[in-house]
């Protein structure tokens, strides 16, 4: 399989460092080799980077309807729907181990990133027939700026709110049915969702040089992702005190209606 990159994240393109415009990677493609990878299936559906449930499966489903593509809507939307998510209680089981967790957002790599540089299991490989699982606990609007730069930094798997392992199969069990996803497209499942490595079983073509990037271009792509984010980390938390605000004058007014009827 030969990868001309096309989508809006690009994640397995990235990490197998095939140049993302189009021409380069065609013209990568003369002089490849052949790989063998994993990918892995969720409830039989097949996927190649990260599949989850929780909050990213909720924000693909919310993405996938909206006209435009690209980061800036996929985190826009991200920090907007932030303010309304409740976090939900799976019960997860693997080869060793049965755990329940209340989670933000569940997600399970087979490559180490979602797209465009967000590494979300940052430790992961596409060849070792294990799923890398990042389990993201309930977190304050505070926590929101640190979550963000180690996204980008490939260091979230270092933060206090993240727990990680590895498995070959993970079943999940969650109270109802919902949307999970797989590399960023939402489905619809039941409560209990089954996830699996398929070990050395794709075939595709990669770069024989791969792409590499100056000092100062990784900079500058770097310093405009903290610039990006800063600015909508800004806005979620204006909009959240703004919400904050509009709740607490509904309940001023209730307390002083409430006090004239007593009156």
């Amino acid at each position: 399989m030969g990868i001309i990159p096309c989508g809006s994240g690009n994640g397995l393109a990235r990490h197998l460092q095939i140049p993302l415009e189009p021409h380069r990677a065609i013209e990568a493609f003369n002089e490849s080799i052949i790989d063998t990878i994993d990918y892995g299936k969720i409830n039989e559906t097949p996927f190649f980077c990260t599949c989850g449930l929780g909050f990213d499966a909720f924000v693909s489903l919310k993405f996938a309807t909206t006209g435009k593509r690209g980061i800036l809507t996929y985190v826009e939307k991200a920090l907007r729907e932030y303010l309304t998510y409740e976090p939900e209680t799976y019960e997860l089981e693997t080869e060793d181990r049965k755990v329940k967790y209340k989670a933000f957002l569940l997600a399970c790599g087979n490559a180490a990133q979602y797209g465009n540089n967000a590494y979300i299991t940052p430790r992961a490989t596409i060849t070792d027939g294990l799923l890398d699982v990042t389990i993201l606990e309930p977190f304050t609007v505070l926590d929101v700026p640190t979550l963000a730069f180690q996204l980008f930094n490939k260091t979230i798997d270092q933060n206090d709110l993240i727990k990680t392992f590895k498995c070959k199969n993970l079943y999940i069990s969650r109270e109802k049915p919902g949307v999970v996803h797989f590399d960023g497209d939402p489905m619809m499942s039941q409560k209990d969702v089954k996830i699996e490595m398929i070990r050395q079983s794709l075939n595709v073509m990669i770069p024989c040089e791969k792409t590499s990037t100056t000092v100062m271009q990784r900079a500058s792509d770097y310093l405009m992702e903290l610039k990006m984010m800063n600015e909508l980390i800004s806005k979620s938390i204006l909009e959240k005190n703004k919400l904050i605000i509009k709740r607490n004058k509904r309940l001023i007014r209730m307390i002083m209606e409430n006090g004239r009827m007593i009156e």
